[in-house]
């Protein structure tokens, strides 16, 4: 029979049955169930009258191990006051508690009022947290990117990850003792200062900063900034990422761009750039001017027909062939040469057009980019040479034939008279027309060596224009006896082809000075710019009427003035009779990368490096 205070309808009895927390009433010593509420029903698993008249210990769920301290504690002290126990429900689950009890006695009857708590959410939210935390914790120290703490209002730095550590060269500890401040350049953290005051207005944050390490080397971070609540101090989470080298490159890239278009517009080559699928075009200020393109021409479609109705009507169909089979292809590159008309609508230009295809994934044509090239005068200048080439072989041809081939026949006449002196027996006669032939024989022999001498573009070829005009002075000097003096520059810059047709030139005013100047000093200047070449002879001779020389085509004059006009050269002469001579020449100098487009075999060796 239950207390008065428990039974039915009693103030008591409403509270117990309406209670938010389990509520149980058992006898003592066996722990029967005498009531219980219904979160206690829920907490366990059973319903109230599966419970009331049973045991705990019966029902599973309480242990009688875990039950005895409880009642121990329980009758000692008349009440038991928030002690941790476990509970199994019905399905075996164990739920952790905290029990609160009171001992009650009537007529003779002990009995247990206890209030149970459920803890197992709180618990599993403390694991939870604590899990939480020991996460974090891993995740702060071992995230690869540089993580620090800093509170709010002082700046000073609370925690830093290894990888802060790491990138600013200090120790944990000493960044503790630091302020952000103190790891920025002196200019940002000025900038630093006036954002902090601001700080709360921005609970997320994403921004660059300049650091500098321990040792002051700069470095750019991209700071990403939570703004949280520790231990009711606000503070800023901070993830930084070392983006110096990034930033650099993108720099470059930009200084790049920024050169690229310098470049394109200041080039005197016409640059073509077709966007496909954007459907534009752009062309460089050298392109429109030497083509004559129309502004119009900023459309693909009115830019192609343009295109190809400048191009020379033998060479079309050619070109289109070579674009379609590239485009149609895999390709990346093409390479056409064709006649393209000139901004006059008159001339046209032979040119080299090169260009570089770009694709998507899938293999589609995006882009097309290249160059024209204007070859032209380079074609001519190669033609000048060739023509110049031959020539020279016949003029040797004539000059074997006038020289070498008659003293050669007069030898053999000569050996033949001697044969018949010296079979008659005249030993006088017969030695004369020896010492006639020994004569002949190193007039002879003089005049070879001055066509093989001048046969020798190989000298050029081997030590560069400059070595072979050193080598020639001093031959100059050690066989005549005058005073020699070179003052060149560097002629890397000089195509082979035009070196050779300026020691033929040069070698033909000093043939010239020594001949009929009698001149006891020669000097020769040679000096290269970015587009010309100067050759200068000058003797200290006697000098010579050099229209008169020129009307009758001697001393040479009239070949290396033909030599450099085919060069598209200046030819100038500074000479009078009784004066100091000079001769000058002045050649257009093309580059390189223009004769290796037309004639890589002209281009393989310069001074004999490959270019």
């Amino acid at each position: 029979m239950l207390l008065p205070v428990f039974a039915p309808g009693t103030l008591f009895a409403h509270i117990f049955h309406s209670s938010p927390v389990a509520m149980t009433i058992n006898t003592l010593p066996d722990g029967q169930y005498v009531d219980v509420n219904d979160v206690f029903c829920h907490l366990v698993g059973y319903s109230r009258q599966e419970l009331i008249g049973h045991r705990a210990i019966d029902l599973g769920i309480l242990t009688a191990e875990r039950r005895e301290p409880v009642i121990q504690e329980l009758v000692a002290q008349g009440a038991l006051g928030k002690r941790s126990q476990v509970l199994r429900h019905r399905s075996g689950e164990e739920h952790h508690v905290l029990v609160s009890a009171q001992l009650e006695e009537h007529e003779g009857q002990l009995y247990t009022v206890a209030i149970i708590q459920d803890l197992t959410d709180y618990l599993r939210t403390q694991d939870a947290l604590q899990t939480t935390e020991q996460r974090f914790g891993l995740f702060f120290d071992s995230i690869p990117l540089p993580v620090w703490v800093f509170d709010v209002e002082t700046l000073r730095i609370l925690d830093a990850n290894p990888a802060a550590c790491s990138a600013h060269h200090y120790t944990a500890e000493e960044l503790r003792a630091m302020t952000v401040v103190d790891v920025l350049t002196a200019e940002e953290g000025e900038r630093f200062r006036d954002y902090a005051a601001q700080i709360e207005q921005w609970p997320t944050y994403n921004g660059i900063w300049r650091h500098q390490r321990k040792e002051g080397a700069p470095m750019d971070m991209a700071t990403t900034g939570y703004t949280l609540s520790l231990n009711g101090r606000r503070v800023r989470l901070a993830v930084l990422r070392d983006i110096t080298q990034q930033l650099a490159v993108e720099r470059a890239l930009i200084d790049g761009e920024r050169r690229l278009q310098i470049i394109t517009e200041l080039s005197t080559d016409g640059i073509w750039d077709f966007d496909v699928r954007g459907g534009m075009v752009h062309l460089n200020e050298a392109f429109r001017r030497i083509y004559g393109a129309p502004a119009s021409a900023s459309d693909v479609h009115t830019a192609l027909d343009w295109w190809l109705s400048r191009i020379h009507p033998d060479d079309r169909a050619a070109v289109l062939r070579n674009l379609q089979e590239t485009t149609a292809s895999s390709g990346y590159y093409f390479s056409s040469e064709l006649r393209l008309l000139r901004a006059d609508n008159v001339h046209y230009a032979t040119v080299i057009s090169r260009g570089h295809i770009l694709r998507d994934d899938d293999g589609q044509v995006t882009r097309i980019t290249g160059a024209m090239v204007d070859i032209s005068r380079q074609m001519e200048i190669a033609e000048a040479t060739a023509q110049a080439t031959l020539e020279e072989r016949r003029r040797l041809a004539r000059d074997l034939h006038d020289s070498v081939t008659q003293s050669l026949y007069s030898i053999t006449l000569l050996a033949e008279v001697a044969r018949r002196h010296a079979q008659s027996g005249n030993a006088s006669a017969t030695l004369e027309q020896i010492e006639r032939l020994g004569a002949l024989s190193q007039q002879c022999l003089r005049e070879m060596r001055l066509l093989v001498y001048e046969l020798r573009p190989a000298m050029v070829e081997e030590s560069g224009l400059v070595g072979a005009l050193r080598q020639r002075l001093e031959a100059v000097e050690q066989r005549s006896g005058v005073h020699v003096h070179l003052d060149a520059s560097d002629d890397q810059r000089i195509p082979l082809p035009i070196q050779n047709e300026l020691f033929r030139v040069a070698e033909e005013a000093l043939n010239n000075a020594l001949k009929h100047a009698h001149a006891s000093q020669l000097t020769i200047g040679l000096q290269t710019t970015v587009d010309e070449v100067a050759l200068s002879i000058a003797d200290n001779g006697r000098g010579f009427d050099a229209h008169v020389a020129r009307t009758a085509g001697g001393q040479g004059l009239s070949n290396m003035a033909e030599r450099v006009s085919r060069l598209g050269g200046r030819f100038h002469i500074d000479t009078a009779p009784g004066q100091a001579t000079t001769i000058r020449v002045h050649l257009p100098l093309p580059s390189a990368d223009q004769w290796r487009l037309r004639w890589p075999q002209a281009s393989l060796s310069l001074n004999g490096n490959r270019v």
